[in-house]
């Protein structure tokens, strides 16, 4: 019979399959470019078939390959499910979790759950990076990401529900002097008529009226930053309005009100986890989501 390939080569083919390149199969495994390349030539030579088509812009993974990693796949999860098991039942956590997220969420209420949950288990090592750009989760080897939906989500992860962020119409009292029609928004339409503080991605406001239907605007932005901290700060000037979580508006004193518009209300939007399939298995990343759990039935 002939030898097995070892673990850690057909491991590092799992992770160009499920990454889409050398590069990133070696940042999620923490293995330099070159030993990639050499241990995928070892492993080609061994099984005596080519795995992978390169070129100098892309690589792909031959029909051999995607018959071996059908069979593999499943069997990998499993032991790597089991492996993590051994330090749960040991009552400890150890490896490593990656997790991101938006940069005022990590500030506000993310980042201060993650820090109580390493500080809980300090055999695991925590990585957090505050983020607002949309990470390639698998690609930069993330174990979890954190993001206010609605977002266009890749088809390889799992998409959980954590909780609902309301949002409101923040302005500054200087502007509703400036923009009386502030203070009589019959539609959400109105709001193209009045000077508006953006944060891209999110470029479109939603509303629900009190029968139910749902609308979009896109607004005016007189001022545009992909921060919320700083598009907070542009409200307190009086810049613009803001559309707001409630929480974070709520905190900007006296002088900032909440707009409404008549028979309608700014629709929540959903904070969302999202992860591999095979994370969602692994004690480590379910122990870090049920904290998250535990925070959301703490404030029921």
């Amino acid at each position: 019979m002939r030898k097995p390939p070892p673990y850690r080569d057909l491991a590092l083919l799992i992770g160009i399959m499920q990454t889409g390149s050398l590069s990133a199969a070696g940042r999620q495994l923490g293995v330099p470019a070159a030993t990639v390349s050499r241990r995928l030539a070892s492993l080609e030579q061994q099984l005596g078939v080519e795995l992978l088509r390169r070129s100098t812009r892309s690589c792909s993974l031959t029909i051999e390959a995607i018959d071996l990693l059908e069979s593999l796949v499943e069997p990998f999860e499993e032991i790597a499910t089991a492996v993590d098991g051994l330090s749960n039942h040991a009552g400890k956590l150890r490896g490593t979790v990656r997790v991101t997220c938006p940069v005022m969420a990590g500030r506000d209420r993310i980042g201060p759950t993650v820090t109580a949950f390493a500080a809980d288990h300090p055999g695991l090592k925590v990585e957090l990076m505050l983020s607002n750009r949309s990470v390639d989760v698998i690609g930069e080897g993330f174990d979890i990401a954190f993001r206010l939906g609605p977002i266009e989500t890749d088809s390889r992860l799992v998409v959980r529900k954590l909780w609902d962020v309301p949002y409101m119409l923040a302005v500054h009292d200087d502007l509703l002097v400036r923009y009386p029609l502030l203070g009589t928004l019959q539609t959400p339409d109105d709001l193209g008529k009045v000077p508006c503080v953006v944060t891209p991605p999110m470029d479109r406001w939603r509303f629900q009226s009190e029968s139910g239907r749902r609308r979009s605007v896109t607004p005016v932005p007189a001022f545009s930053v992909n921060d919320t901290e700083l598009a907070i700060e542009a409200v307190r000037r009086g810049m613009g309005v803001g559309f707001l979580p409630t929480s974070l508006a709520e905190r900007l004193g006296p002088s900032v009100k909440a707009a409404h518009v008549k028979g309608w209300r700014p629709v929540e939007r959903a904070m969302l986890a999202l992860f591999p399939p095979g994370a969602g298995r692994s004690p480590k990343v379910r122990a870090l989501l049920n904290a998250f759990a535990d925070l959301k039935l703490d404030e029921r």
